[in-house]
């Protein structure tokens, strides 16, 4: 049994073995109460005794029993070594199937950034995927096939609860919480079967955790439910990203196994004869590494999105430690040129944290990976726009993300939602797995125009509408603006409005916060500027929102 020390709740249960489950023990259980309920499995056995021996006869089991010999391990959970673990494990399993990947790999790549409170708790490794698709010839079907993986593991001391699916989606929901899947019992699952897929529950679709306790609140516990509501309204109130999970486990939306184990694609080591902790000299070595790859790539047609150096210590420094950094590029290359400045620039921030006695390099590996075929692409006869010069856009993009870092050259994308200001996020440029396919331009049905600035946060303002005599036979709640007032910042004047378009009534989900709602106007001073104001519904107060 293994557990964790959560600052709020103490020591809870992270993981337990079936026998300690079979006492009782849970996931997330209270440290103390899991441990009462191991001894009193261990106890319970011994403890009815024969009432016709005698008192000195009936303590002697007890007598014999010794705590430290239980048959329950408990100890601290350590994720990295469960990491290291499941690598192991993977590496072992090659000889079932030629492509292996870790959950981590799959699932971190899309949650690296979003480590806050919102953050899933199941991201942490526990499931190794093996891409089997027309393998189940070379084992007499896909059953004796998952048999002999099971038996692998055990052999290994691993009790595995193992699911074949179509889908990777659906053989992770199934082996986690299926109910017809148990450890060391394989199931072969079919997306047509609806019994299995209807009742996994919402969690099987490794959705994030804000949007499971929405559907928790909704009273949605399982798939089935799911699958019985439009998907429209889902997309509308819960986002893209549930409908792309609830693809992925039916297998509408392809989702391949990356592999956790990158291939040795391309790789030159150094060994030195005389270790060193010179900069220059450092420096040399790498760019005659890299000059060789990037001659074996070229030679290939190929491009790496990922460089990655290793600079390892003499192995007679006592408590030394060497410097592993990565080097991710916008768009592939193998030009040395393009790449050596960028690796110039990491190694100078590595060597900076660290003091330069402490670092005795003995050896330098150079690695590639994430290699994609260079298209060629000849450029026209009399082309002079510079914005069709790739590489050198790509060239800028990599210095300006290496020196500032890769959160701060980013790129805007669209977001789900009426509300102005949270209709898009920045992304980083440099990201070696963001996606490369060109999206269709989003069309809005909007009538009125948005402004090309938004300012932020609005500016409020007053505004005075005009009267009821000049409504005739409208409602009150639509009256014209027809002088703006800027109470705040340096131009204090009050300004008539000569023209007016609206209102949009803009109003926000409950599944988003605090609601929203809005009255959005477009208006014209007598200078002819143009701004967007809204009417906070809630408050009764008016906001300059944006300028035309």
């Amino acid at each position: 049994m293994l557990f964790r020390i959560d600052s709020r709740k103490g020591k809870r249960v992270t993981a337990a073995s079936p026998l300690a489950r079979r006492a009782g023990v849970r996931t997330d259980m209270p440290m103390n109460e899991a441990s009462s309920l191991l001894r009193r499995a261990v106890v319970e056995p011994n403890s009815n005794p024969n009432p016709n021996q005698g008192a000195k006869q009936q303590q002697q089991p007890q007598k014999q029993r010794d705590p430290n010999a239980l048959e329950f391990y408990v100890s601290e959970h350590d994720p990295a070594a469960d990491l290291t673990a499941l690598e192991q494990l993977a590496q072992t399993l090659e000889k079932f199937s030629p492509v292996i990947g870790i959950e981590q790999d799959l699932r971190q790549i899309e949650s690296r950034k979003k480590t806050g409170t919102n953050a899933n708790p199941r991201i942490q490794p526990s499931s190794i995927m093996l891409d089997v698709t027309g393998l189940s010839h070379l084992f007499d079907g896909y059953d004796v096939l998952a048999a002999q993986v099971s038996q692998h593991c055990r052999r290994q001391d691993y009790h595995t609860r193992i699911a074949i699916a179509n889908t990777i989606g659906l053989a992770w929901g199934a082996s986690h919480f299926s109910r017809a899947c148990q450890f060391d019992q394989p199931l072969i699952v079919n997306s047509d079967d609806e019994g299995i897929v209807g009742d996994l529950p919402v969690a099987a679709l490794r959705i994030d955790a804000t949007t499971h306790k929405t559907l928790d609140r909704l009273g949605i516990k399982t798939v089935g439910q799911l699958l019985a509501i439009d998907r429209g309204d889902l997309r509308s109130r819960l986002g893209s990203d549930l409908i792309r999970r609830m693809d992925q486990l039916s297998g509408r939306t392809e989702e391949p196994v990356i592999v956790s184990r990158q291939l040795p694609e391309f790789s030159e080591n150094k060994v030195l004869q005389f270790p060193t902790s010179n900069r220059e000299t450092i420096e040399v070595v790498i760019d005659r590494l890299l000059t060789r790859l990037c001659g074996e790539l070229k030679s290939r047609q190929l491009g790496s999105l990922i460089w990655t150096v290793r600079l390892l210590p003499a192995r007679t420094t006592q408590k030394a430690s060497g410097i592993d950094f990565r080097v991710c590029l916008f768009q592939a290359t193998a030009n040395a040129d393009h790449v050596m400045p960028l690796i110039s620039m990491q190694l100078e921030q590595s060597l900076m944290a660290r003091d330069k006695r402490e670092l005795s390099v003995s050896e330098i590996v150079v690695e590639v990976s994430s290699c994609v075929l260079l298209v060629q692409q000849q450029r026209q006869l009399f082309d002079e726009n510079p914005r069709l010069d790739r590489q050198t856009l790509a060239h800028l993009i990599n210095r300006l993300s290496s020196r500032l870092g890769a959160d701060n050259v980013v790129y805007p994308t669209f977001r789900s939602g009426a509300q102005p200001e949270l209709s898009f996020e920045f992304r980083p440029l440099v990201d070696p797995y963001r996606k490369r396919r060109r999206t269709k331009t989003v069309s809005t049905s909007h009538v009125l125009g948005r402004p090309l600035r938004l300012l932020s946060p609005p500016i409020a303002v007053s505004v005075k509408r005009e009267t009821v005599s000049d409504l005739e036979e409208r409602a009150v709640v639509f009256r014209k603006p027809v002088q703006i007032a800027f109470d705040g910042g340096v131009n204090r004047s009050t300004q008539k409005i000569v023209r007016s378009w609206g209102p949009e009534r803009i109003e926000t989900g409950w599944w988003r916060g605090a609601t929203v709602r809005r009255d959005y106007w477009s208006i014209v001073l007598e200078a002819g500027t143009q701004f967007w104001v809204f009417c906070d519904l809630k408050k009764g107060k008016w906001f300059v929102h944006g300028e035309f």
